[in-house]
C-alpha cells in the first residue's frame, strides 16, 4: 500500500471514529435528536463506503498486475481449471458460460469485459472468482499454462468454445452458481435455480 492510500485510509478510519463518539455523547445525554442520530449514521455509511471501495481497488489492482501478462483466452483456461478442475464436461462448460453471460450483461457489478469479470471483487472486496485468490490454485494454473499439458489443452479447448460463442447454452442463461455444499442464503433465494451439475449448482 503506498503513502496515498495509507493516507486515505487513515482519514477515513479517523472520519469513522469520530462519528461513532458523537453517536456514543448522543446515547449518554439522551439528548440526540432523530436527526442527529441519522446523520451521523449516513456519515458512518459514506466512510465506509469509501473504505470498502479503497480496500476493493487495491485487492483488484494487485490481482490485475499478477494476471497482466495473460491473455482473456489463457485466464478462462485458468478459471476453468481453478474452478471446476476434476468436474464433468457440463460443469465445466457451465461455468465458462456464466463467465461469458457475465461479460454480455455489461453491468458494473459483474465487471466490464472478459479480463473485468473474471478478475473482479464483491462488494467486501472478494474475487468473484475464489480460484484467482488462492495461491495454492494460482500457482497450480500457472504452472500448467507453463506446461501447456493436456489439462490445459483439455480445458483450453473448452474455453475457446466458449469464449466463440460456439456452445449452446444448455444450462438456461446462468449467472451464478456455487458449490454443491455451499448452502444459499439471503439474496441467493431470489435467484432462480436451473440445475445441478457435477458438484455445481447454477443460477440465473
Amino acid at each position: 500500500m503506498n503513502q496515498i492510500e495509507k493516507h486515505h485510509v487513515r482519514n477515513t478510519t479517523q472520519g469513522l471514529k469520530m462519528v461513532c463518539r458523537k453517536l456514543t455523547k448522543a446515547r449518554d445525554r439522551h439528548q440526540g435528536s432523530a436527526r442527529e442520530i441519522n446523520d451521523a449514521i449516513s456519515d458512518i455509511e459514506f466512510f465506509a463506503r469509501r473504505l470498502e471501495g479503497s480496500i476493493k481497488g487495491r485487492v483488484q489492482e494487485k490481482h490485475i498486475a499478477i494476471f497482466s501478462r495473460y491473455s482473456d483466452l489463457e485466464l478462462l483456461t485458468m478459471l476453468l481449471i481453478g474452478e471446476a478442475e476434476g468436474e464433468p464436461w457440463e460443469s465445466k462448460v457451465g461455468v465458462g458460460l456464466t463467465v461469458r453471460n457475465r461479460v454480455l450483461a455489461r453491468k458494473k457489478y459483474f465487471g466490464i469485459g472478459w479480463r473485468g469479470v473474471m478478475l473482479s471483487t464483491t462488494s467486501s472486496g472478494a474475487l468473484q472468482f475464489s480460484c484467482f485468490g488462492n495461491k495454492n490454485r494460482i500457482k497450480s494454473m500457472i504452472e500448467h499454462w507453463k506446461k501447456q499439458d493436456t489439462l490445459w489443452q483439455e480445458h483450453q479447448s473448452i474455453a475457446l468454445n466458449v469464449y466463440l460463442g460456439l456452445f449452446k447454452d444448455f444450462v438456461g442463461s446462468p449467472l451464478y452458481y456455487h458449490a454443491v455444499g455451499f448452502k444459499p442464503h439471503g439474496w441467493w433465494l431470489k435467484l432462480k435455480r436451473l440445475g445441478r451439475f457435477g458438484n455445481h449448482i447454477f443460477y440465473h
